[in-house]
């Protein structure tokens, strides 16, 4: 076969490689576009966050110290600080007190114990007057609602 106005003469073996260089040609330009176009696409990214403004920013005075220096100091029942007995540069030995707690959970706790040991006198009376087939005295108790009473006057007139 003869070559026409100016074309070169290609070889059967030539042409079955040929769609593999057209393909192999093809995606090296479409890689090489994707990697420019992230290439670029990263660079806008790093501009912007560069001259962006960061609108997080906490100002304070204070000082910076290591953790070391601090000491945690716990009580076993909690509460609320009602004074701080030592202050900054003070020299506290071992025993001395640092803080004065007011005792929100032990008090909490006492009342809860007070209230239930009011409810135990009364039904001790109740079972006592029903021992002794009289009529129970149940005391006056700031720490019980009359609701209370009246449960156990009932149990006493059901028994």
């Amino acid at each position: 076969m003869a070559p026409k106005n100016g074309q070169t003469q290609t070889s059967d073996e030539d042409l079955l490689v040929l769609p593999l260089d057209f393909e192999m040609e093809r995606s090296g330009t479409i890689m090489r576009r994707l990697l420019i176009s992230l290439s670029l696409l990263v660079a806008m990214a790093i501009g912007v966050l560069a001259v962006a403004p960061i609108r997080e920013v906490a100002i304070a005075q204070g000082e910076i110290r290591s953790s070391g220096d601090l000491i945690e100091v716990q009580h076993p029942e909690g509460g609320e600080v009602a004074a701080v007995l030592a202050h900054r540069g003070a020299v506290v030995r071992p025993g001395d007190p640092i803080l004065r707690l007011r005792p929100i959970g032990a008090e909490t706790d006492f009342e809860r114990l007070a209230v239930r040991r009011a409810a135990l006198l009364l039904a001790k009376e109740r079972l006592d007057a029903l021992l002794g087939e009289r009529a129970p005295e149940f005391p006056p108790s700031p720490r019980l609602t009359h609701e209370v009473v009246t449960n156990e006057r009932t149990l006493f007139e059901l028994e």
